[in-house]
């Protein structure tokens, strides 16, 4: 199925490989000026999407996360990272970048800006990517999970952008060269975890670094009790509370990252990853990769390896002013 042009802005061109029976996007113009744009684009998708942006040589380019998962593959490298909900990904220069979207609801907002308008970010950008070989590909992304200035300064930025007058700009600009100096210098690394763990007690956070050593021993929940001093009731409700969802869960994300690195740094083959990572079954370890981003194990590698998968012919919808 050909490359279709479905989304075109100053600064950059959108193609989507796009199958209308596989799902739907949207795409409202938030901002629209000399010195910014941005679109949110949202739908649901039920098998996973590709698409290219293609990018001008004078512009930046970011994607705010805010639902679903992102893969995206460096044009020059070839690496492969996991762009996860509350994460953005900024980009500088001509370029291109290819992303597969997940399956499930997806809302983003694509934005960009001429270099002109943060000639400082532009000098400082430049030089990162000359004297850093990881920023070869021409962007860096930054997570905002944790509860610090990070995130809250992610969350200004979706407010700032969604309900956009001019005296925002400096806020926006002031939150964009933030993420902007993240991604150029924050660690590589695929989370599906929390994080946070100077907020946590300190038996909660002992556990959680075990788990994240050793996600791939037999961790129930009465040994995990009995690790932090906890019955398993109290360890249950606790854990909850405080990292968001139940220990099984966290277990199961922690051995799906692994498995994610895995699949993207090795050529093991997936009954192998799948044990060395703690799963007792090779359906149990489909079933997490569908659960936590949305793609199968056989769709990361493939794309990673870059590998066009057999598509349905060809439709595209993209419509305006839809409610995000």
């Amino acid at each position: 199925m050909d490359m279709r042009d479905v989304h075109r802005e100053d600064g950059y061109h959108l193609q989507y490989r796009h199958a209308l029976a596989d799902g739907e996007l949207f795409h409202q113009r938030w901002v629209a000026n000399d010195s910014l744009s941005a679109v949110a684009q949202t739908g649901s998708r039920r098998k996973p999407l590709r698409w290219i942006a293609e990018l001008e040589s004078d512009y930046f380019f970011a994607v705010v996360n805010l639902r679903g998962v992102m893969l995206v593959r460096g044009m020059v490298t070839g690496r492969t990272r996991a762009i996860l909900p509350r994460t953005i990904l900024i980009a500088h220069g001509a370029s291109a970048i290819r992303a597969l979207l997940s399956r499930g609801e997806h809302q983003q907002i694509i934005m960009a800006w001429p270099s002109r308008a943060t000639h400082g970010l532009q000098r400082q950008w430049s030089q990162h990517v000359a004297a850093h070989a990881s920023m070869a590909d021409g962007y860096g992304y930054a997570n905002c999970v944790n509860a610090n200035f990070l995130a809250e300064a992610f969350e200004h930025l979706v407010y700032w952008t969604k309900g956009y007058s001019d005296e925002y700009y400096p806020k926006v600009q002031g939150c964009l060269h933030l993420m902007a100096g993240e991604a150029m210098t924050g660690e590589d690394h695929y989370r599906l975890t929390a994080t946070n763990r100077a907020d946590f007690p300190d038996a909660i956070a002992r556990l959680v670094e075990e788990v994240q050593k050793r996600p791939s021993e037999n961790w129930t929940l009465k040994e995990a009790a009995a690790f932090v001093g906890y019955s398993p009731f109290h360890l249950s409700r606790t854990f909850k509370n405080i990292v968001g969802y139940g220990f099984p869960e966290y277990v199961e994300r922690r051995r799906t990252e692994l498995a994610i690195q895995r699949i993207l740094n090795s050529n093991k083959d997936f009954d192998t990853i799948s044990a060395e990572s703690g799963f007792g079954t090779s359906q149990a370890f489909r079933e997490a990769f569908r659960q936590h981003l949305g793609l199968l194990p056989s769709e990361v590698r493939a794309f990673s390896a870059g590998e066009e998968p057999a598509m349905a012919a060809s439709s595209t919808n993209v419509e305006s002013g839809v409610p995000v």
